[in-house]
């Protein structure tokens, strides 16, 4: 083999070595990227999850008072903001129901605290807070009111002793009462043959 033909034969195994390499560098990256993409997408739904989770603990929940009385539908609910405005400012409420059967803000919709009376549903209410130069800062919170609680009642069936004597109760169901009658009739049938 001449110089020649080595020298080549070496540049062209040293290519091969090297676009191998390269070739497996870009399957890497490209598996790199990949294992990337999915981290972002798990770390994304984790964070949508605990966001949602978060709203979900925000909410104010109140439940009807079980009172023994059917016909109570509704609950009263209390809201009330508090605000302080760091140059002292006098400071204007106005709650703004966006979600939920309407209902009416008692005192009124311009007081710091708020009652209503609602029904089984969730409610939105946003509060808007102006200082008296005219900003305004507002927060928003959700209102679910679940129905009255009721328990099925609990039943224990006993039977009472008599003369201390423990008695036992025992109840069948049988649909066959015609049968045994036919079986009941079978030994007099006997008894008139003998």
């Amino acid at each position: 083999m001449s110089t020649t033909n080595a020298t080549m034969l070496l540049i062209v195994c040293f290519l091969g070595l090297l676009t191998t390499k390269v070739l497996d560098d870009r399957q890497r990256a490209r598996e790199i990227e990949k294992q990337n993409r999915i981290r972002a997408r798990v770390l994304a739904e984790e964070q949508e999850r605990q966001r949602l989770a978060e709203i979900e603990l925000a909410k104010c929940r109140v439940t009807i008072p079980h009172d023994g009385d059917k016909e109570t539908i509704t609950a009263m609910v209390g809201l009330n903001v508090t605000a302080v405005d760091p140059e002292k400012d006098e400071l204007k409420y106005e709650w703004i129901q966006s979600r939920g059967n309407p209902v009416e803000l008692k005192p009124n919709p311009g007081s710091a605290e708020v009652t209503f009376e609602g029904g089984v549903g969730e409610y939105v209410f946003t509060v808007n807070i102006t200082d008296s130069y005219g900003i305004t800062v507002n927060e928003e919170q959700t209102v679910v009111i679940s129905k009255e609680p009721n328990e099925p009642p609990n039943a224990d069936v006993q039977c009472p002793l008599q003369d201390q004597t423990p008695v036992m109760a025992e109840a069948k169901a049988k649909a066959e009462a015609p049968k045994e009658e036919k079986k009941a009739e079978a030994p007099k049938e006997k008894a008139e043959k003998k």
